[in-house]
């Protein structure tokens, strides 16, 4: 905290849906320092893989027509910076998105073996940007998603690295991240099914059961009573409230709130079953 805050004539609020202009600056130097910073201006072209970054932001990103992109690096760089800079809050998010993704990201990091996982350092690079400036927004592998607790990210990364067995885990996850982390308004409704759905995928493939309810699942494993009673709490609430798991008229009323929560328990339940199974304790 710098001093103004600590006497309390500054006062910082999570940067939700908004974005000021240090925390946007702060991240396009991420990408400047990791992508352009060492570029000679004066001899690359546009095709280097530095350059083809800039051009793929340009053609892809922003929809410029790709023969306006023929001029120097230099010129291609500004064009790009000044668009940059420029934008929204939820496009400049798709923006780093779009780096983190995209082919010639992978390549530069192919080409300058000096950063062994350059996508991980800018990942992680801008996760700290965004902690320092108190955004309401974090990368989850190559994800921005309304999260921001170490451990809740933790959970959710460990969940979405399961193993082959559990491929299907992971993808119901990864979609209810996605839905939780769609800009400008999330998915609320659509990403606590897709939660759900992993806790049920989990309980059909440690069972061997495709149709083996939660409950059933349970009972395999050596969980203490209350904890089985616990869980099985939170799943029936999940299967009436709010229409969430079944069709209904009218949009629900659940918020970012509700779908943060059931993805980060839902997440670190998938976990916690997984591990149990693996430790042979099913009976």
């Amino acid at each position: 905290m710098q001093f103004s805050e600590r006497i309390g004539i500054v006062k910082r609020t999570i940067q939700v849906q908004t974005m000021t202009d240090l925390l946007r600056n702060r991240l396009w130097s991420v990408a400047y320092r990791l992508f352009w910073q060492d570029m000679d201006f004066h001899t690359l072209a546009p095709s280097i893989c530095e350059g083809e970054l800039l051009v793929h932001l340009g053609v892809h990103f922003f929809g410029i027509p790709e023969d306006e992109f023929k001029a120097s690096i230099v010129v291609v760089f500004q064009r790009i910076r000044d668009l940059a800079l420029k934008l929204d809050w939820a496009r400049f998010y798709d923006f780093l998105e779009f780096i983190a993704n995209d082919p010639a990201t992978s390549e530069f990091w192919r080409r300058h073996t000096f950063l062994v996982d350059g996508n991980r350092t800018f990942v992680k690079t801008c996760n700290q940007v965004l902690a320092e400036e108190v955004s309401g927004y974090r990368f989850i592998g190559s994800q921005l998603a309304p999260i921001t607790d170490n451990e809740e990210l933790a959970s959710i990364e460990s969940a979405l690295a399961q193993s082959a067995r559990f491929g299907p885990v992971s993808t119901h996850i990864a979609t209810a991240l996605a839905r939780l982390g769609d800009r400008p308004r999330p998915d609320c409704r659509n990403s606590i099914k897709e939660s759900i759905s992993s806790v049920e995928a989990a309980c059909h493939i440690i069972t061997g059961d495709s149709k083996a309810p939660l409950g059933k699942a349970l009972k395999q494993l050596s969980i203490h009573p209350a904890l089985q009673k616990g869980f099985a709490a939170i799943y029936g609430y999940t299967s009436d409230a709010e229409g969430i798991r079944h069709a209904i008229l009218n949009a629900p009323t659940v918020d970012l709130d509700d779908a943060r929560f059931f993805l980060v328990s839902c997440a670190a339940f998938v976990n916690y079953l997984i591990a149990k199974s693996a430790d042979t304790l099913l009976r």
